[in-house]
Parts: C-alpha cells; sequence; structure tokens
C-alpha cells in the first residue's frame, strides 16, 4: 500500500471575490460567504482566534482592504492563475510526491482552494487554501506550487492530529502541547517539499535558507529548545500575557523556531531513522516526534 492523496485545484470563489473588491456587489458579496472556500477560511479564522465577528462581516473586512490594491490584487491573481495553467504538470507531479511523506495507509480526496485576502496559506476543514493575492507569489509565482505542498500535506497530517483551537490554551501545559503538535505539523510541512524545492532552485522563501545554512540552523534549533526546556521545567499553571510572546517566537516572521526547529528534526529522523520511521510520527503522534529525535542526540 502507498499513500495517495488525490487533489483537486478549485478557483471558483476567485470570481466573486474579484467582482466584489472592483465593483462592490452585493450579490457577489452573498455569492462569497456561501462558498466552501470561503465558510473553510472564516472558521480557520475563529479557531485561531483572528476575528470574533461574522462571517460577511469578517469576509467584508477583508475584502474591503482588498479594494485599495484592487489593481495590485487582480494582476497578481491572474499572474497565479496563468502559472497553474501553464504548468499542471508540474503541479501535478509535485502534489504526487507528499505520497513520500504521509503513512501508507493515508487515501484522500483533497482540494486546494484559491482565495484572496487572508493569511498566504491554511488547511482547515480538511482542504488547503492559499491566497493568491499574497507578496510571496508576486515576487515569485514559483513559491505557489510548493506552499501548495506544504498546505496540502498539512491536510494529510490533520487527518491524523486534529488542529487545535486557540480557546484551548489555558495553562503552560497547553502551550507546551500546542508547540510540540505545531512544530511535527510545521517542520515536516517544511522539509517535504525540500528536496524539490532544491531540485527547482525555489529556496527564497523564509524557512529555506536557514534550514540550507548549518550554522544559522542550529542556532535557531538551539533557541527552539532552550525555550521548550524553560517550559518543561515549569509547573503547570494558568498562562499569563507574557507566555503569549513565546508564539510570535515560535511562528512570527522573525525567528520562525518551531518551522526551521521542525523540520531539522525531520531531516534528521528521515537520514538516521529513515523514512518510515518519519511518517509513523504522523500516525503516532507529535510526542513521537520528538522522541524519534531525542532518541538520535
Amino acid at each position: 500500500m502507498v499513500a495517495s492523496l488525490r487533489v483537486k485545484i478549485d478557483i471558483s470563489l476567485l470570481g466573486d471575490l474579484l467582482n466584489y473588491i472592483q465593483n462592490t456587489q452585493v450579490d457577489a458579496l452573498e455569492r462569497v460567504i456561501e462558498h466552501p472556500a470561503a465558510i473553510k477560511t472564516f472558521n480557520h479564522a475563529i479557531r485561531f482566534g483572528n476575528t470574533s465577528e461574522n462571517i460577511r462581516y469578517f469576509w467584508r473586512g477583508l475584502l474591503d482592504f482588498s479594494r485599495d490594491h484592487r489593481l495590485e490584487t487582480v494582476q497578481a491573481v491572474g499572474c497565479c492563475l496563468d502559472h497553474i495553467r501553464s504548468h499542471r504538470d508540474m503541479y501535478e507531479a509535485l502534489f504526487d510526491e507528499l505520497q513520500n511523506y504521509l503513512p501508507d495507509d493515508c487515501n484522500l480526496d483533497a482540494v486546494l482552494y484559491g482565495i484572496i485576502g487572508y493569511d498566504v496559506g491554511i488547511v482547515s476543514d480538511g482542504s488547503a487554501i492559499l491566497n493568491l493575492a499574497h507578496p510571496w507569489f508576486q515576487e515569485d509565482t514559483r513559491e505557489l506550487p510548493f506552499m501548495a505542498m506544504h498546505e496540502l500535506h498539512h491536510v494529510g497530517f490533520t487527518h491524523y492530529n486534529p488542529l487545535f483551537k486557540m480557546e484551548d490554551l489555558g495553562m503552560t501545559s497547553d502551550l507546551r502541547r500546542i508547540i510540540r503538535y505545531a512544530t511535527h505539523l510545521e517542520g515536516l510541512a517544511v522539509y517535504a517539499p525540500l528536496e524539490k524545492r532544491v531540485e527547482y532552485t525555489v529556496l527564497n522563501n523564509l524557512d529555506y535558507p536557514v534550514l540550507l545554512d548549518a550554522r544559522l540552523r542550529d542556532r535557531r534549533v538551539r533557541e527552539f529548545f532552550s525555550v521548550v526546556e524553560k517550559l518543561d521545567e515549569q509547573e503547570d499553571r494558568p498562562l499569563a500575557a507574557s507566555d503569549m510572546e513565546i508564539l510570535e517566537d515560535m511562528s512570527g516572521h522573525e525567528r520562525r523556531l518551531w518551522y526551521i526547529a521542525g523540520a531539522h528534526m525531520a531531516m534528521k529522523i528521515d537520514e538516521d531513522l529513515g523514512r518510515r520511521a518519519l511518517v509513523q510520527t504522523i500516525v503516532d503522534g507529535p510526542d513521537s516526534f520528538f522522541d524519534a529525535y531525542r532518541s538520535l542526540v
């Protein structure tokens, strides 16, 4: 048995999104908020505490902001769509590569949606979603299939390990659990496209210059485990506001500790214990990922 992740690209929401930002069509907004991609995006925002509004006000806010940059947005989306249409074989081959980084019994149909206005890429309710107007894709359209690989790997990972909710974060033990989960989730998703990124020389994304520089990577890994070990030494207690700064260090653009450390851990497990051991951690969960890595250092 070999893993199978069958991917459908769905750009059907983009027409109404672009109609709204260009013409402020109310009926377009009504169609937007009924679309599965819009609902899944809103659910992600709720899950991670990024909005307290209802879906209509959430999307209207995103799109009203995009209206201020409507020309750039339309051009950016057009460039991304041209890239998808003219490189379909490459997209399919890259998506097929993901089967090598998922458990053998993973057998999923996945949808990759195109949107504008929210984040760069997310996984939500079993689907991957990319913001085609994000500056990363404007700077280098070649990023698009590799970010798609990243989010599609999340689809496979979250099939075995459901996403957490920020509202579950109340104690230091919750913070430790979420850090372990996100390090596993993001580390594998950064690592899975690495070989193909090297092959296609698409390495300007935030994580890869650090990951491929042993000195910088080792420094970030040490920083990561310093934070983790300090948390592990503490007795369980309610979280303080200052504790939330840890999440910024872990995920923010400045240091991205759980992306870099997680990818390093995945690489080490893959090289020393083998691919089967690495993908088995997806089945067994984040603790097994950390245990496998710590058995090697």
